[in-house]
């Protein structure tokens, strides 16, 4: 989280479980401009370019596309 800008790092809503924590950073994220192509270079920065970020970039774009506007 620390990678992300404090605009977008510190209106995620903390939560105790991994899996809705998960989806209030990438649906944060989505609320800015520059927001999604900034939370991947994070996950890279933090894992490397591996097949496991590119999984995890992917995921989050298609999450984008499909989310209401």
């Amino acid at each position: 989280m620390s990678l992300l800008r404090p605009e977008i790092r510190l209106l995620i809503a903390e939560r105790s479980e991994p899996m809705p924590h998960v989806y209030q950073i990438v649906r944060t994220s989505t609320d800015y401009d520059g927001g999604v192509d900034e939370l991947v270079r994070a996950i890279e920065d933090l894992v490397g370019r591996s097949a496991a970020a590119r999984s995890v970039a992917d995921a989050v774009r298609r999450f984008t596309d499909e989310a209401p506007a």
